[in-house]
């Protein structure tokens, strides 16, 4: 019988990296014995690690792109410089042209492997992201039959509630009714027809608390045995499909770590030494300490309540629903996940001081001639374009100037998430009245040229450049401009910070320079 290749292939990886660890000595810890009313703490689980799965696909994809950007020029400059202008030079021959040839050969060698390593990051990426649809689709499932179990005994217990409310309600009302009975006994002047009505209703009273009685104590043992159930066996069985979830999804993360340690591990001889450093530590990956590592930290330490116990009908007893005492709901979750407190670590570098300009309402008026202009002669009206021109040439060189400081503080606080947020919203507001002041800017000088004034110097006008999208990339804010690989796009603005205003269509915005290539005419 011919064993699938898949099944041998993986049948050779396991013996080659031999028997598996000795299994964690805290792992008799687990979701199903240490999670019981924990299934508030395996949503948001779940949800975190699968977000943080997505990154990673988006790092190897990240990382993927700027080798391919690396190693198209690094391609460019062999065939362009390389074999075409040092090789073709007649004054290179001999045994250093030889040489030099061998170099330039190796060099093409050499960037045909990394492009090779350039790809499978890149499909590393493509299987990440398919793995995370597919763990998404497990999660939405598993949260789902949680909170139908949850709601299931909140139901029941609900029920409980009901019927022993019911159950005290009808026995006072049968105690009232047989005091009024024994009142109107010792009544001697009451007629035998009315003793007799006070009779009948005292014995449907009775009954009807006797009847309430019976199911109360039958919703009490439903209920019991429906709790039973859902902590010994319903809550126990999906706690261990969260904890399944998770080991899978960390034995996917190791093996696909394992994949980048075989790229590095294909590299010369220079990067061998960081390609095992990373498979040491890609190698102590222990699934089962990562476990015992979560449950330490959210273990509710609730165990299966005793069963509830039945009360008997006492006159003391307040009425209704309320009255009964029931184990809190299995939905509400207490322990927090983490204290989420910030801090700044002694002895850090402290920010660069950047006051961003204060909010300018002038920024956003309405900018050039308007309706209300109709009635001024023409050179009022280029006077007035004028002066405006020079106002937005002002203020945007301002807004430009906060940019660039902000964007260096964005770099500072890249370990500290609350200060790179603060910093990225003040650059996206910054970025936003800068492409307002330049479209305002295009509106001014297209009415300047209607009203037949002379056209702009040279040096006013915006220098369109020609580029295509070497890449796809999606906008992460309104003043970005979205574009697909192939688009070509017209920049108006190259900036330092290797941001660039550009147009597509009748759209405009900054696009990153590494994401396009200047188009020659």
């Amino acid at each position: 019988k011919q064993q699938n290749p898949v099944v041998r292939a993986r049948e050779a990886k396991g013996r080659a990296l031999g028997p598996p660890k000795n299994p964690h000595p805290l792992m008799s810890m687990s979701y199903s014995t240490d999670l019981l009313d924990g299934f508030d703490v395996c949503y948001k689980r779940t949800i975190g690690v699968l977000k943080s799965t997505h990154e990673i696909s988006s790092f190897f994809n990240k990382l993927s792109a700027l080798r391919k950007e690396f190693l198209t020029n690094y391609t460019r400059i062999i065939k362009n410089y390389g074999q075409r202008k040092l090789l073709s030079n007649p004054s290179l021959d001999g045994t250093l042209k030889k040489a030099l040839e061998m170099v330039v050969t190796e060099m093409e060698n050499t960037s045909n492997f990394e492009a090779n390593i350039a790809q499978r990051m890149a499909d590393m990426s493509i299987d990440v992201q398919n793995f995370v649809r597919e763990r998404e689709t497990k999660r939405r499932k598993l949260e789902t039959d949680g909170r139908r179990l949850t709601k299931d005994m909140q139901d029941q217990l609900e029920l409980l509630k009901r019927a022993k409310g019911n159950y005290i309600r009808l026995s006072k009302e049968a105690d009232a009714a047989q005091a009024t009975l024994v009142k109107a006994q010792s009544d001697l002047q009451m007629k035998s027809t009315k003793l007799t009505a006070i009779s009948t209703r005292s014995s449907q009273a009775t009954e009807r608390a006797r009847a309430a009685d019976a199911d109360y104590k039958e919703v009490l043992r439903a209920t019991n045995e429906r709790q039973t159930t859902f902590y010994t066996k319903e809550m126990p069985n999906l706690l261990t499909d969260f904890q399944n979830f998770e080991e899978e999804r960390i034995r996917y993360v190791q093996e696909t770590m394992r994949k980048y340690v075989q790229c590095i591990l294909e590299f010369p001889a220079t990067f061998e030494k960081s390609g095992k450093t990373v498979e040491q530590l890609v190698n102590q990956i222990d699934v089962s300490a990562d476990i015992v590592s979560f449950v330490q930290l959210n273990k509710t330490n609730v165990t299966v309540p005793p069963p509830i116990e039945y009360e008997p009908y006492n006159q003391t007893q307040p009425t209704g629903p309320n009255a009964i005492t029931t184990h809190p709901p299995p939905n509400v979750s207490t322990t927090p996940i983490g204290n989420g407190a910030a801090h700044t670590p002694a002895g850090t570098a402290q920010a660069p001081a950047v006051t961003p300009s204060a909010p300018n309402p002038s920024i956003f008026k309405e900018w050039g001639l308007t309706s209300a202009d109709n009635s001024l002669p023409v050179p009022q009206k280029q006077a007035k374009l004028e002066e405006h021109l020079r106002e937005i040439d002002k203020l945007c060189k301002n807004e430009e100037s906060s940019a660039s400081a902000l964007e260096k503080l964005v770099v500072f606080y890249n370990n500290d998430p609350t200060g790179k947020k603060k910093a990225e919203d003040e650059l996206a507001e910054v970025r936003k009245k800068i492409a307002y002041l330049k479209e305002s800017r295009t509106k001014l000088m297209s009415q300047q040229t209607s009203l037949g004034g002379e056209s702009p110097d040279k040096d006013e006008v915006d220098v369109k450049v020609k580029v295509r999208g070497l890449y796809d990339y999606a906008a992460t804010c309104e003043t970005e401009l979205s574009f697909k690989e192939g688009d070509i796009l017209y920049v108006t603005e190259q900036d330092e910070s290797g941001w660039w205003y550009a147009t597509l269509g009748d759209k405009q915005g900054f696009v990153p320079q590494n994401y396009v290539e200047v188009l020659k005419e």
